[in-house]
């Protein structure tokens, strides 16, 4: 969808480029890409979550605005590329684990408004730096993330582990990603990537089960998942607010 709006987009100016994030590299971007028979936007993949620290990305999919003066007109928000509000209406597959069914029910119950992004997106691109969902700098900076010594400190921790992931190191990787976790409860990029991490199912529900295998409970390294963390905190709060709508 990424790729039929910026197809849509860019002859107006507007130029869309998508950042996949994942420690192990083009792998985790594969799947998502293949899924297109041309690419031609901007696809990069963020080994190291170095977007995360500049922008303030706390999950995904989130956008950020930034002009041809290379000024942030709106800060990290959900963005959902396509034009329809429904998600998760999908017949699902009868042979579907138990998990998976009840993570795409909790998906399904998610509160965000899909639309937002497009219409304002395309009004950016009609209207330029007069489009009513410009926001000011004074906006941009009220309206971002706020990184405070703890949230700083997550981002160090969260570094580590993915460093010691890199070199191979696994069981050094984990006590950095959970006190990443502990100290920014509210970032999901740094638990989905950690519970992906960690999956230890086989074939195309791996990157998407972010939680422990049936029966092995007791082996799982994280104090959470995404099916039990998304529950404790309500399907409503899994995204910030939306950034100051237009007036």
């Amino acid at each position: 969808m990424w790729e039929d709006l910026h197809r849509e987009l860019s002859p107006q100016g507007i130029d869309i480029v998508t950042v996949c994030l994942d420690v192990e590299g083009i792998e985790g971007a594969e799947p998502d890409l293949a899924a297109v028979d041309e690419v031609t936007h901007i696809a990069v993949v963020d080994q190291t979550h170095v977007i995360d620290e500049l922008f303030g990305i706390v999950n995904v999919p989130m956008a950020v605005w930034i002009d041809e003066d290379l000024n942030i007109v709106r800060p990290a928000e959900f963005a959902w590329p396509g034009d329809r509000e429904g998600a998760g209406a999908a017949q699902l597959p009868d042979d579907l684990p138990e998990r998976m069914v009840d993570m795409a029910q909790a998906a399904g119950q998610i509160q965000v408004d899909r639309l937002f992004f497009g219409t304002a997106v395309r009004d950016w691109a009609q209207h330029g730096a007069r489009s009513n969902y410009v926001l000011s700098e004074d906006q941009v900076v009220a309206g971002s993330v706020r990184r405070g010594q703890d949230e700083a400190t997550a981002a160090a921790h969260f570094e580590l582990g993915q460093a010691l992931h890199q070199r191979g190191d696994i069981d050094g990787s984990i006590g950095h990603f959970r006190e990443a976790h502990r100290l920014d409860p509210n970032n999901w990029t740094y638990k989905r990537q950690a519970w992906e991490l960690a999956s230890r199912v086989e074939g195309p529900l791996a990157r998407f089960w972010q939680g422990p295998v049936p029966g092995q409970e007791d082996e799982w390294p994280y104090e959470g998942d995404w099916l039990s963390d998304i529950t404790a905190v309500g399907p409503k709060n899994y995204y910030p607010e939306p950034v100051m709508p237009p007036e």
